[in-house]
């Protein structure tokens, strides 16, 4: 049986398409187990109607703590012996389960199945991912971002959606969704249940429809990340994509990686502070902790981007000059505040 999961919060536009997407699935065998993450709208109501019509669909209310909670009690109740998340605002094609179930080619392999974008009704072109078996250290490889595949090839792998996952893997490493990051807390999840499979499987075909609603109230969506939360989210992914490339290995092959994740925090923290308009003071701190982190300063000692503007950058954080970092995000956030 595979257990579809459902967080949802503030999901009375989309529960009701998404619900209609999975009941309709040419593979039966399933429970959807959905979780009320304390919405204030009628979500519940519209799910509670569909679970009298189909005894196999689950409500559960819970009080608001995060998307990340809601995911983890879905697994903590689940039966069956496959897990597949779905967003509360997305659709999957009739076939997805189905297809998955039959590229999985063994009780510990993970699945994967192409997506495609839909920004406010608008079907897009996906990118079509050829159908092949990885090595669990090639798939962390492309997630993360040291094989060069196309960006919504490796979007395909980062994040719990559009995946078969064996529910034995993540109950029998404990592995779960961090509930104090609200940034990154989905990648280090899958990252961790492809460290622990023996395969990993690609399906080319488009199953997954991946919806981008403007103003939507998802749990995707609640508002602007933190400067604090978003630097914490960061450091975490860091530190976990170098312990999985040395658990399996592979690190050495990948110095690259130090090149992505910093560059990542810095641009991270000047659209943070952009979106939010953070004080020059609160820029500094926020620079100070970030280059004080001794395995980013291990980092730039490898990293060499052919881009001018990310050399200026490395140079920068490994000559932990905060000053000029903080005064090149101060600068770029006054041109932007102008133009817009």
């Amino acid at each position: 049986m595979v257990s579809v999961i459902i967080p949802c919060y503030n999901s009375e536009k989309t529960i009701g398409s998404c619900l209609e997407s999975i009941l309709n699935q040419t593979y039966s065998d399933i429970e959807v187990i959905t979780v009320d993450d304390g919405s204030t709208d009628k979500t519940s109501e519209i799910i509670q109607t569909y679970s009298d019509r189909d005894s196999r669909i689950l409500l559960i209310r819970k009080e608001n703590g995060g998307v990340s909670s809601a995911r983890n009690l879905g697994i903590h109740v689940a039966h069956g012996d496959w897990l597949l998340f779905v967003d509360s605002d997305d659709t999957i094609l009739n076939t997805h389960i189905e297809t998955l179930i039959k590229n999985a080619v063994s009780p510990s392999s993970i699945v994967i199945s192409g997506f495609k974008e839909v920004r406010d009704g608008k079907i897009l072109d996906g990118i079509k991912m050829p159908t092949e078996i990885y090595e669990p250290k090639d798939g962390l490889a492309i997630g993360i971002g040291m094989i060069p595949y196309p960006m919504n090839y490796r979007i395909a792998f980062a994040g719990p959606w559009a995946k078969l996952i064996p529910k034995k893997i993540v109950v029998e490493n404990n592995i779960f969704f961090p509930e104090d990051l609200s940034l990154g807390e989905d990648t280090l999840f899958i990252y961790e249940c492809y460290s622990h499979c023996d395969k990993i499987v690609i399906v080319h075909e488009h199953l997954y429809l991946y919806h981008i609603i403007s103003n939507s109230g998802s749990l995707s969506s609640k508002g602007t990340v933190g400067m604090e939360m978003t630097i914490e989210s960061q450091r975490r992914l860091y530190a976990k994509k170098v312990s999985l490339l040395l658990e399996k290995g592979i690190l050495d092959d990948y110095p690259q990686i130090y090149h992505g994740t910093y560059i990542a925090l810095w641009w991270s923290i000047r659209n943070t502070a952009y979106g939010e308009r953070v004080k020059y003071s609160d820029i500094k701190q926020a620079f100070t902790k970030l280059i004080s982190d001794k395995n980013i300063q291990t980092g730039a000692l490898f990293c060499n981007p052919e881009d001018i503007k990310e050399r200026v950058i490395c140079y920068l954080i490994r000559h932990k000059n905060i000053t000029f970092l903080c005064s090149t995000v101060y600068i770029l956030n006054f041109f932007l505040g102008k133009k817009s």
